[in-house]
């Protein structure tokens, strides 16, 4: 895609198998976007289960410009990508490989973290 400005952003949302919090939580350090004002973004996802995970963040960047505070005027042009999307999702992503309505085990998720 010939990217070479890439960011991620840590959004809490699952505490387990079918259990999540009342609402999704962005966790710290928070990205950097001052250089994105008028930019073209995509934000991606592994899946859109309820969907409140990706909303949150596309509202972040549509209402604030990704600001938390709502002190940033930047504009960008933000579409979201899933690998997986399910039908319960509140927000339908732009770009979708996959809908299905089962669990989804990511190796990310179920594998233990690598260590030295």
């Amino acid at each position: 895609m010939d990217v070479k400005a890439i960011g991620t952003m840590n959004v809490e949302f699952y505490s387990g198998i079918g259990e999540t919090l009342t609402e999704p939580i962005l966790l710290p350090p928070l990205m950097d976007v001052s250089a994105m004002d008028g930019k073209r973004v995509l934000v991606v996802d592994d899946v859109a289960d309820s969907g409140k995970t990706l909303k949150m963040v596309m509202d972040l960047i549509d209402e604030h410009g990704l600001s938390l505070d709502g002190s940033s005027s930047i504009h960008v042009d933000a579409r979201s990508a899933v690998i997986y999307k399910k039908p319960v999702s509140i927000i339908e992503p732009d770009y979708v490989w996959h809908l299905t309505d089962k669990w989804i085990n990511f190796p990310w998720s179920t594998l233990p973290v690598i260590q030295p």
